[in-house]
Parts: C-alpha cells; sequence; structure tokens
C-alpha cells in the first residue's frame, strides 16, 4: 500500500482557476521549502540517523526508534528544526507502538506536553490517543471527512501532531499533506 504522504494527486493539482490562483492547489504542487540542513544532517548522521527529503515537502527520518533511550537534545532540536522546515517528518520502521510509547514519542516535541479534545475509544491505547477508523469497532469513524487542519479551531492552536499509522489504507486514502505557508504565499496580494 501506498504510504499515507504520497502525494501523487496534489502533483496534477492546477494552480490557475477561472478565479484566479487556488491557493490549495499551489500548496500542494509549489511549496517554497528549504533544502535539508546541512549541519542538521551531519548531526543526526554522527547518531546513525539518516535524514532523506520528500519532494515536494518533508522528509524522512531512518535509524531512529521513537522509544526510550531517546537520542541526545541536540538530535531532538535538529528533528524538530528539519521539521518545521520541511512541514512534517516521516519516521520509518517504527512497527507497533504502545500508547504509551506514542505519548511519551508526542511529548518529544513542541510545547512537550499533551493537548487532547477529543472522545476516548474504548479501544484506544491511551487516553490522549485519538483512535480512527473505518469499522467504528475498531475506532471512531467518520471524523474531519472536509478539508482541515488538525487542532486549528483551538485557541492555542497545536505546534505538532503525531500519526502512528498502523495499516496503510489499500487505495491510499484521503489523506494529504498541504504546506500552509505555501497556501498564504499563494494568495493574491489583496487578500
Amino acid at each position: 500500500a501506498t504510504a499515507p504522504w504520497h502525494l501523487a494527486t496534489a502533483a496534477e493539482a492546477h494552480c490557475t482557476t477561472a478565479s484566479g490562483r487556488d491557493s490549495m492547489a499551489c500548496a500542494l504542487q509549489e511549496p517554497r521549502v528549504p533544502s535539508l540542513d546541512p549541519a542538521r544532517v551531519a548531526l543526526l548522521k554522527g547518531n546513525g540517523i539518516t535524514l532523506e527529503a520528500i519532494q515536494p515537502m518533508g522528509a524522512r527520518v531512518s535509524g531512529m526508534v521513537l522509544k526510550f533511550p531517546y537520542p541526545p537534545a541536540a538530535v531532538l532540536e535538529a528533528l524538530q528544526a528539519e521539521m518545521a522546515a520541511r512541514g512534517f517528518l516521516v519516521f520509518a520502521g517504527q512497527g507497533v507502538l504502545t500508547g504509551d510509547e506514542q505519548v511519551k514519542a508526542s511529548e518529544l516535541w513542541g510545547g512537550r506536553k499533551i493537548h487532547s479534545t477529543h472522545g476516548v475509544h474504548p479501544k484506544a491505547p491511551n487516553e490522549h490517543i485519538f483512535r480512527l477508523s473505518n469499522d467504528q469497532n475498531v475506532g471512531t469513524k467518520g471524523v474531519g471527512p472536509q478539508w482541515h487542519n488538525d487542532g486549528s479551531f483551538e485557541e492555542g492552536v497545536f505546534s505538532h501532531v503525531g500519526y502512528h499509522i498502523v495499516r496503510v489504507p489499500e487505495n491510499r486514502g484521503d489523506t494529504l499533506f498541504a504546506h500552509q505557508g505555501a497556501a498564504f504565499d499563494a494568495l493574491p496580494r489583496a487578500t
């Protein structure tokens, strides 16, 4: 199955519509994200971690398991800086994390405090895990089918959102990552 960060359909989008530039299409097609920082890449490599850019945005992290013991603070800071610059990171080869491991891994980034805004499904392994599924017996069904940004409705928007994807939908699913900065940059100046 295709990874959830696959952007093939986004590349087919057109930036110009009859009413002008479509900022979301431009964000999907033309995000302006910087290249990986060579000093951070070297620091990570020195700690056995590989960072590879995903185009047009994001990066893939290999060689780091999101379980205790965690890498040194300098490594976490470098990863957080790349996450901010590139939009998101995919941590490859994690296997299945327990609910507590996922929460602890989420606390490595941003404000380092979990802020949950959801109900708790009976099969959720931790009260801070929002368990989603297409099967209501396994997780909450039918959440956020429209375009949205997780946590954007909060007064203090989320600094980071973590997804632990155990099984990727066979038909790619509907999750796309769009660069909000690029969407904003693509808006007409009068907006």
